[in-house]
C-alpha cells in the first residue's frame, strides 16, 4: 500500500504501526520568525483565521506547523492569521496593519470562510453592499460580501507586487456514514452493516465558501487551491479514527493535526504550474508527495484590479460631469443600472447604466451613472439623493429606476433597514433603523415623487422607468407579476403621470424582447449561468439600454431626442403593441451589442 508523503508524522504511534515501514520520523523545526532570514528573502504571509493561528492550550494552528517546511533562508513565513475572525473582521481589524508589512516579491496565502456565516458576513462575491445583523453584538449594518473582502485583500496584495494564492476554507473534523449518526467526529448510533469503511468527511457543512473563493480565483486570475477538497478526501483515506485524535474540537487541531494540515497544505502548493514554492522548500518539505494537479486552478491571465481608473470605462464611471458647461444625464437607480463599480469586474455584470452613454453624443451631453447596487428607492433617496442632487443643474436630466430592492412592503428582520411600503400613497410606518434611531419610512411612490420634485426643483427634467424584468419564465413568457412584485412598474407609471413627468416602461419592453428572443437566447445573457435571474452580462445590458432609448422615442416629446449618437439615432421606437419594434430585432439587437462592444473599453475578463 502506498502511503502519502503527507501523512502526519505525529499521529499516535499505535495508527501508525501498519504504515511505519512508509515513514522516517523527522522533528520539525519551531515556527521561524521574522529576523532569522536575511531581508532579503521573501515573506510567506498566512492570513487566516485560529485554524492557521491558534494560540489556546493545546491547540495550533497551521500557519505555525508549516514553517518546518519551508527553508528559512529562502522564505519567512509570517503567520498573521487571527483567532475569531471572518473576512469582514480581518479586513476591518488586522488588514490595515499587515498590508504595509507586505513587499516587492512577497507571497501571500489568504483562507477564511470558517467564521464568516457565525460573524454575519454577507454572501457571495458580488460589490454590493448588503445589510447584516452581527451575532455577537446584535446591531445590524451595511457590509460587502465575503467574495468582496477575499476579492480586496487579494488585489490590494497585488498592488504591492506580492503574488496572491487563495486557499478555499478548511476541512471541518465533521463526519457522515450511511449507516451512523456522528456529532462531529464521535459515533452517538450505527445501524447493522456499519463500517469504518464509509466515513467520510461531510461535505455538506462547508457551505458555498469554497464555491466563493474559486469564484474570485477566476475573476481575478488568482491561482486557488482547494484545500476544502483536499484535506477531506485525505482526511477519507486516513480515516475518522486516526484523524479525530488531532482535533480539540469539529474546528482546532492539535500540534499533530496542525502539522498534518500543514503537509496537505505544502503538497496543494507544490501542485501549482512551475510552483514557486517548490524551490523554497526545506529538505523536510522537499519529501512531501506533490498533491494531484486537480485540487489546484492556475487562472493564469492579466492582473485584474478592483480600482480600475475611471479613464478606461468611459463617462459613465465619473462621479461628476466631465465637461460642467453641458447638460448632464445623470442615471440613478440599483444594481440592474451600475453593478458594482461599473466596471465588469463582478463576475461580468454590467448594469444598462454603462453602455447607454454609446447611444449619446457626448461632445453635447454629459451622461453620469450614479446608480448604486442594493440600494431601494428608500435607502438610495436617504443616503445617496443629496450627493446627486447637490450636482444637479438647471437644463439637466435625471433617469431613475428603482424597485428591486424594495421587498414589496417587507420590513421585518434585515429588510426593516431597506424596504419602502407599497403603493404610491402618503402612508408611513415608523421603524427602527440602522443606526438605531427611529425612522418614518414611506411608500415607494412617494419616493419617486420626492426624486421627481426635487429633481425638477433644480430646473432639471426627471424621466422615470419601470424596473427591468427578472429571468423568470412562466410558459414560455416573462412572468411581470409574480406575487405582486412588479407592481412596481405599475406605481412607476403611476407618479410619472401624476407628476406630469417623461415614463419609459422598461418592464414591458424589455419583457417583450425576452419572450420574442426566447428562453434558450436570454440564458446567456445573465450571469453567472443558470441561477442569475437579475443581472445581465454586456450583452444583456445593451438590449436594456437599447429598450431605454426605443422607449424615449415612444415619448410623444423625447426630451433628450437631440442628444443621440448616430449608434442611438439608429434605434427605432419601441411599440408597445408590436414586439418586433421595442426598440430592435433581435439580429440587430445582437449585431448593435456587438458593435458597442468592440467600442467599449470593457476591462479584461
Amino acid at each position: 500500500m502506498k502511503v502519502p508523503a503527507f501523512w502526519p508524522f505525529r499521529l499516535p504511534l499505535i495508527f501508525l504501526a501498519p504504515f511505519f515501514v512508509s515513514f522516517v520520523a523527522l522533528p520539525a523545526a519551531a515556527a521561524t520568525s521574522a529576523d532569522a532570514a536575511p531581508a532579503t528573502v521573501p515573506s510567506i504571509f498566512v492570513c487566516g483565521d485560529s485554524t492557521a493561528r491558534n494560540t489556546g492550550p493545546g491547540a495550533q494552528g497551521w500557519g505555525t506547523a508549516i514553517a518546518a517546511y519551508f527553508d528559512p533562508a529562502k522564505a519567512t513565513i509570517k503567520n498573521v492569521a487571527h483567532a475569531g475572525t471572518s473576512s469582514l473582521t480581518y479586513y476591518n481589524g488586522d488588514w490595515p496593519n499587515v498590508l504595509p508589512q507586505i513587499k516587492v516579491g512577497d507571497y501571500v496565502l489568504i483562507v477564511f470562510g470558517i467564521n464568516d456565516g457565525g460573524l454575519a458576513t454577507p454572501g457571495g462575491f458580488d460589490d454590493d453592499l448588503h445589510e447584516r445583523t452581527d451575532a455577537r453584538s446584535r446591531q445590524t449594518s451595511s457590509a460587502h460580501t465575503y467574495g468582496w473582502y477575499m476579492s480586496k485583500m487579494a488585489t490590494d496584495a497585488q498592488a504591492k507586487d506580492a503574488h496572491v494564492y487563495l486557499l478555499t476554507v478548511t476541512a471541518r473534523d465533521i463526519w457522515t456514514n450511511p449507516k451512523a449518526t456522528f456529532k462531529d467526529a464521535a459515533i452517538i448510533s450505527q445501524q447493522e452493516g456499519y463500517t469504518t469503511a464509509e466515513d467520510k468527511i461531510d461535505r455538506a457543512n462547508w457551505g458555498k465558501y469554497p464555491e466563493w473563493t474559486k469564484a474570485v480565483g477566476t475573476k481575478f486570475h488568482l491561482p486557488v487551491l482547494d484545500l476544502t477538497s483536499l484535506e477531506g478526501d485525505q482526511y477519507d483515506k486516513i480515516g475518522r479514527e486516526k484523524i479525530m485524535v488531532n482535533y480539540l474540537d469539529h474546528n482546532h487541531t492539535t500540534p499533530a493535526g496542525a502539522d498534518l494540515v500543514a503537509k496537505i497544505i505544502v503538497s496543494g502548493l507544490k501542485a501549482f504550474k512551475s510552483s514557486p514554492f517548490t524551490a523554497m522548500l526545506s529538505t523536510e518539505g522537499q519529501t512531501i508527495e506533490t498533491a494531484d494537479a486537480k485540487y489546484v486552478a492556475n487562472n493564469e491571465g492579466p492582473r485584474v484590479m478592483m480600482n480600475t481608473p475611471t479613464a478606461l470605462l468611459g463617462q459613465g464611471a465619473n462621479v461628476l460631469p466631465v465637461n460642467p458647461v453641458l447638460p448632464t444625464l445623470w442615471i440613478v437607480g440599483d444594481s440592474t443600472v451600475r453593478n458594482g463599480g461599473g466596471d465588469g469586474r463582478n463576475l461580468n455584470q454590467w448594469g444598462w447604466g454603462a453602455p447607454i452613454e454609446y447611444y449619446f453624443d457626448l461632445a453635447k451631453i454629459n451622461v453620469v451613472n450614479r446608480a448604486l447596487g442594493g440600494t431601494s428607492s428608500r435607502t438610495f433617496f436617504n443616503n445617496n439623493w443629496p450627493g446627486v442632487l447637490a450636482n444637479v443643474k438647471k437644463g439637466d436630466f435625471v433617469m431613475i429606476q428603482f424597485g428591486h430592492n424594495d421587498k414589496n412592503g417587507d420590513l421585518t428582520g434585515a429588510n426593516v433597514t431597506i424596504g419602502s411600503l407599497n403603493g404610491t400613497g402618503n402612508e408611513t410606518q415608523e421603524v427602527t433603523g440602522r443606526s438605531g434611531q427611529p425612522e418614518t419610512v414611506h411608500t415607494f411612490g412617494w419616493y419617486l415623487k420626492k426624486f421627481a420634485e426635487e429633481t425638477k426643483a433644480q430646473g432639471a427634467t426627471p424621466i422615470i422607468c419601470s424596473l427591468i424584468p427578472r429571468k423568470i419564465w412562466e410558459n414560455g413568457k416573462i412572468i411581470r407579476s409574480n406575487a405582486g412584485y412588479f407592481s412596481y412598474a405599475d406605481w412607476a407609471g403611476d407618479v410619472a403621470k401624476a407628476e406630469s413627468v417623461p415614463f419609459i416602461d422598461l418592464n414591458a419592453i424589455t419583457a417583450r424582447k425576452y419572450n420574442e428572443l426566447g428562453p434558450d437566447k436570454v440564458e446567456p445573457l445573465f450571469v453567472p449561468m443558470p441561477s442569475e435571474h437579475t443581472h445581465t452580462d454586456w450583452y444583456g445590458a445593451i438590449i436594456n439600454a437599447e429598450s431605454v432609448i426605443g422607449g424615449l422615442k415612444m415619448l410623444k416629446d423625447d426630451p433628450l431626442a437631440t442628444y443621440f449618437s448616430a449608434r442611438g439615432q439608429a434605434i427605432p421606437a419601441a411599440d408597445p403593441a408590436n414586439p418586433a419594434l421595442d426598440g430592435t430585432s433581435t439580429a440587430e439587437s445582437a449585431a448593435n451589442a456587438a458593435a458597442a462592444r468592440k467600442q467599449t473599453p470593457a476591462p479584461a475578463q
